[in-house]
């Protein structure tokens, strides 16, 4: 089991366009947006530039679709697309005060969408997104910080960041930041806060806060009934699809650490987990097969398994297919 466990994920780009048979009309803002495009394209004599605009434009008086500019103030996620265009308009938009453009400009600076990868160029375009309270930028922002992507690194400021983008709605942050108070990197430690956060999260049907909030009642020795407790929120993690979890839940079962032994049902779990693609497990599930425990002995599906996770990096794995193999 990995303790205190947190994962930095990178919130997707914003934005998929709008269907409607008859769009709007075009907002002040927008317009301002479409003038400065064009201006620039037409003093630059860039006539490639200054025909995608008059292309964009003329078409959505007839019906089309143009989410170029929509995507800047809708909240669904999309996956982003490499068009060197596209951030030319979301570059455009951040200028012009609409912040998500910035939001979208950072992501395509971080993933080299449009053009070639500016991490430094990413981290101030989240800055300026987040200054507007656009969550998801906050998270990104947070994540750069942490790592020390694209600048210095701040754990510190990362936490601030964190917790704004978790009061703005982003379960990810919250998890991270709960990660931070239950460690003490960039401040204090506080597990209660870590637990309340970690348990907002699990409460609203993300498994990974589950995941933490069971490794955190683990972690706290002065629990009698942690094991049980944990084992539930395992449970529901698991359930949800949380592979890790299994795999937890199964080492929970398989020793009887607060919880009445099953390794029959532990045996079960490891093989989720291992079918998931979680390869821990399948090292587990190895040393229940070539011992027996909870089912049948069988060295040579054992050996199987820790081929499977040898081949994915498991050390432990590799010492014990070596074992099987001098056999």
């Amino acid at each position: 089991m990995r303790a205190a466990p947190a994962i930095i994920i990178t919130a997707v780009l914003v934005a998929t366009g709008c269907d409607d048979d008859e769009p709007a009309p075009f907002t002040k803002d927008e317009l301002a947006v479409i003038a400065r495009i064009a201006k620039a394209a037409k003093a630059q004599k860039d006539r490639e530039r200054l025909s995608f605009v008059q292309q964009k434009t003329e078409i959505r008086p007839k019906g089309e679709t143009y989410s170029m500019l929509l995507e800047l103030s809708d909240d669904s996620p999309a996956e982003p697309r490499d068009d060197p265009n596209l951030r030319i308009v979301f570059s455009e938009a951040c200028h012009s005060g609409m912040f998500k453009g910035c939001y979208n400009l950072g992501v395509m600076f971080e993933r080299g969408l449009g053009g070639s990868k500016n991490l430094p160029g990413a981290r101030k375009s989240y800055e300026r997104a987040c200054k507007a309270d656009v969550a998801q930028a906050c998270h990104n922002l947070a994540v750069f910080q942490h790592d020390g992507r694209g600048g210095a690194k701040d754990v510190a400021a990362a936490r601030t960041h964190y917790q704004k983008a978790c009061d703005g709605g982003e379960n990810l942050s919250c998890i991270n930041l709960g990660f931070l108070w239950s460690t003490g990197g960039g401040g204090p430690k506080d597990t209660v806060k870590a637990e309340e956060l970690f348990r907002k999260v699990c409460d609203a049907g993300e498994p990974l806060g589950c995941h933490d909030l069971a490794h955190l009642m683990l972690e706290d020795k002065g629990k009698l009934d942690a094991g049980a407790e944990a084992s539930k929120v395992l449970d529901k993690a698991c359930k949800l699809g949380f592979a890790a979890s299994c795999n937890s839940l199964g080492a929970l079962l398989g020793t009887g650490r607060g919880v009445s032994k099953d390794e029959a049902r532990a045996r079960k779990l490891y093989r989720k987990a291992c079918d998931s693609g979680y390869f821990e497990a399948c090292h587990n599930l190895g040393i229940m097969l070539q011992t027996g425990a909870g089912g049948e002995k069988n060295e040579l599906k054992a050996r199987a398994m820790y081929e499977s996770a040898c081949e994915n990096g498991h050390p432990a794995a590799c010492t014990n297919l070596a074992f099987l193999r001098k056999r």
